[in-house]
């Protein structure tokens, strides 16, 4: 988690919430596009393959 930038795990934290990258996008005021690359980055960061391993992880 040390790794991850704050604006790379509040997207882990949301999606792990299971929101979708829309919703994340509103809640960080960036575009979905915008949510879905700072979620690429802390996936591959810790491994993550799935949409729906972050839930498994504690952020």
């Amino acid at each position: 988690m040390d790794r991850l930038t704050p604006q790379e795990l509040q997207a882990a934290r949301l999606a792990a919430e299971g929101l979708g990258n829309e919703d994340i996008g509103n809640r960080l005021f960036v575009s979905p596009r915008t949510a879905g690359y700072h979620l690429s980055h802390p996936y591959a960061k810790l491994g993550i393959t799935s949409r729906t391993e972050p839930a498994r992880i504690a952020f």
